[in-house]
């Protein structure tokens, strides 16, 4: 066994002093992913910020007239259509605004908004872990 004392190195180990810091360096919250420093007061702040919107996004409490299309040991799937209730639709484009900031895309409009279907997949514990949003078109742009 090495003996570390007071900070200095003994038998070739180096050791670290603790002065007090609660954590040091860039750490990854296990709820929402985000990396931050927690010793920066600015980062813990933006962190909370972003995880209560996170945690305000995923959230599912249910809706009274929820579609149904299948449901699973682990979850059930439930479609959005754009004559759904406003409610729902604005859960649609919270989601949607998450994944297109996590995919790094510009916030853009549907096409035609009025023509798409979303699936969301809803987990047992009433999270949202999964959107499928489907938009009809009449036209294909090849590119090459």
């Amino acid at each position: 066994m090495h003996k570390i004392l007071y900070g200095h190195v003994t038998n070739y180990n180096i050791s670290l002093q603790d002065s007090g810091q609660k954590r040091i360096g860039a750490i990854s919250c296990t709820t929402c992913g985000m990396f931050y420093a927690a010793s920066i007061p600015e980062d813990e702040a933006q962190h909370f910020k972003f995880h209560k919107h996170f945690i305000s996004a995923v959230k599912y409490v249910g809706w009274k007239k929820e579609r149904i299309l299948g449901e699973y040991p682990d979850g059930k799937i439930i479609m959005v259509l754009p004559d759904d209730p406003k409610y729902a639709l604005k859960k649609v484009e919270e989601i949607r605004e998450m994944v297109d900031n996590d995919l790094g895309f510009q916030q853009a409009e549907l096409k035609c908004s009025s023509r798409t279907k979303t699936l969301l997949f809803i987990s047992n514990d009433r999270k949202i872990v999964g959107c499928l949003i489907a938009e009809h078109i009449q036209q294909v742009c090849i590119l090459f």
